[in-house]
């Protein structure tokens, strides 16, 4: 039998509803109970370079932003992580 992988991508096509700005509270929030629920893969925004930072939203320039929001959250049972990138 086939193992089953559980895949989130509320942090990144969530954001089509609010422009990726969920708050820097729930993103952390979102992270932590969707890892603690068991998700295999989160697919935690979109990489977009026409964009600044900006820690409230899921839509950033570079990979590394990403560090500043998630870096220090326990990420110890997420197997993988991942980003979309998009450009018109």
């Amino acid at each position: 039998m086939k193992q089953v992988k559980l895949l989130d991508c509320t942090l990144r096509d969530g954001g089509y509803v609010n422009d990726w700005e969920f708050g820097h509270d729930n993103i952390v929030t979102i992270f932590e109970r969707l890892i603690s629920a068991g998700v295999d893969i989160l697919e935690v925004g979109f990489l977009d370079d026409r964009r600044t930072f900006d820690r409230n939203r899921t839509i950033m320039p570079t990979t590394q932003c990403a560090d500043q929001i998630f870096g220090k959250l326990d990420k110890e049972k997420l197997k993988t992580a991942e980003f979309l990138r998009i450009r018109s």
